[in-house]
């Protein structure tokens, strides 16, 4: 197996293709405004079949350190098994689409996303808010994340998070929090590591960012420096730069 590969047995592919008929019979699925065909043509390819596997690569991802390899499915869901230098974990997959995005200039390429997190925000006037953290490859094989925010199924922002090789050792994840939520970032290496931990709730129909809390963890010391910080005026979602923020970390 290449560090590029996603393979799926047949069994489990069609265990997973018999569920997705069975809620869109039509075959077309419309998701954030795009309309996706089922099966996706990668799927259709004969040349990505093999003794009765699917497996799907690109020449471009030879950077990648992982590989996935369908191990199940239940539902509408994959489980899959992550591989990454030898070591292996458990991960579920909540929804696979293949998509065309922008990262930071790189064109990201048809790939599998999965949605890691997810969360619905209501508000007293009957509106709601749906804040998904997706993960997936860009084109030259570097694991990124994306935060995708809507309105009454309406997306208003997409922010695609840096990725480890932008900001070492870059994560992220998000919770919900009152009547909002907040973005959790982790950075850092060697002596210094970072948190910073991003507050946005929402203010007459909007998110706004109104508050950053930041940790400086110095390992194997007792030093840990954490520094609270009111926005004002609060940032709404849609003008959010969060490179700005981890650029200019004290």
């Amino acid at each position: 197996m290449t560090n590029n590969l996603r393979y799926i047995h047949r069994n489990i592919y069609n265990d997973f293709l018999d569920s997705q008929l069975s809620q869109y019979p039509k075959g077309t699925v419309k998701y954030y405004g795009k309309k996706y065909t089922i099966p996706a043509s990668v799927f259709t390819d004969k040349t990505n079949w093999q003794r009765g596997s699917f497996s799907y690569s690109w020449s471009n991802a030879s950077k990648s350190l992982y590989n996935l390899k369908a191990t199940g499915t239940a539902g509408h869901s994959i489980f899959w098994r992550t591989e990454k230098k030898m070591k292996y974990v458990i991960i579920l997959i909540t929804l696979i689409t293949f998509s065309t995005q922008k990262v930071k200039g790189n064109e990201c390429i048809s790939q599998i996303c999965d949605v890691e997190s997810s969360i619905i925000i209501r508000t007293q006037e009957k509106e709601y808010f749906v804040v998904q953290l997706f993960r997936g490859f860009t084109k030259e094989g570097e694991f990124v994340k994306k935060l995708l925010i809507s309105k009454n199924r309406k997306d208003i922002v997409s922010i695609v998070l840096p990725s480890s090789e932008e900001v070492k050792n870059f994560d992220a994840n998000i919770k919900k929090y009152r009547t909002g939520f907040i973005l959790e970032t982790l950075y850092g290496g060697g002596e210094n590591f970072y948190t910073r931990s991003f507050y946005f709730k929402c203010i007459k129909g909007n998110l706004f960012l109104y508050q950053i809390v930041g940790t400086h963890i110095i390992p194997n010391s007792d030093k840990k420096l954490v520094n609270t910080k009111n926005i004002r005026p609060q940032i709404n979602v849609r003008n959010f730069n969060i490179q700005y923020y981890l650029e200019n970390t004290p």
